[in-house]
């Protein structure tokens, strides 16, 4: 009678256990994304981004005037990306690689505050 019961006893724990497991959370892969900004005369809509590490974000030019979406701040580049002219029409894209608050600015129209960020998080 107790082999019984230590069978049970054991058999009852070994089904707790793997209930318990069935219930963790499971990693999943992330996805990446595109997100757009809507570039307009003289400003970048949203102006301020949020997005995740691998994601890519597009400008695209919705005004009548060319444009350019340039990493940096008061209209000095920093080099780490540089659309060149958006015509209307025409989009640009920069995946991000890596984490952190990036400024940009549109090269011909800073000085009337045409200027954005983006930041840059762990999926």
């Amino acid at each position: 009678m107790n082999r019984k019961l230590a069978l049970m006893l054991l058999l009852i724990l070994l089904l707790t256990l793997m209930i318990n497991c069935s219930n963790e959370p499971t990693a999943t892969a992330y996805i990446p994304q595109t997100i757009t900004v809507s570039i307009v005369d003289n400003e970048f809509q949203p102006p301020q981004i949020t997005v995740n590490k691998t994601d890519t974000v597009r400008w695209v030019n919705n005004g009548y005037t060319d444009h350019t979406s340039t990493s940096g701040k008061d209209g000095v580049p920093n080099g780490i990306w540089d659309s060149g002219i958006i015509h209307p029409g025409s989009n640009y894209s920069y995946k991000f690689d890596g984490l952190g608050t990036f400024q940009y600015f549109c090269s011909m129209n800073w000085q009337n505050g045409m200027v954005g960020v983006v930041t840059v998080i762990e999926p």
